[in-house]
């Protein structure tokens, strides 16, 4: 797919000094002007280092492109770490 700009929405809540839950919205779009909408859901936490890390479910859900409609209505799962900012796998 090459680079896309993410531009997302997010609110989190903390439910300790190291443990957060949260839910973004999110559109991305790849440089042609391709769209897919996609939500999202998350829980954090800090690592021993006090670096952040996260899991996060992910549902594609409202494009009308033909590049991006095989992601319509699909599940992702993805971490995001210091060492690896965002990796995200397709639940099928």
């Amino acid at each position: 797919m090459g680079n896309v700009t993410n531009n997302q929405t997010f609110e989190n809540t903390y439910l300790s000094d190291d443990l957060t839950i949260g839910k973004g919205k999110r559109t991305i779009e790849t440089a042609d002007g391709q769209k897919i909408d996609w939500i999202s859901s998350d829980l954090g936490t800090v690592t021993g280092n006090n670096q952040w890390f996260s899991y996060r479910t992910i549902l594609f859900n409202n494009t009308h492109c033909e590049q991006l409609s095989l992601l319509n209505n699909s599940i992702g799962l993805y971490k995001s770490t210091p060492e690896n900012p965002r990796t995200i796998w397709l639940w099928k």
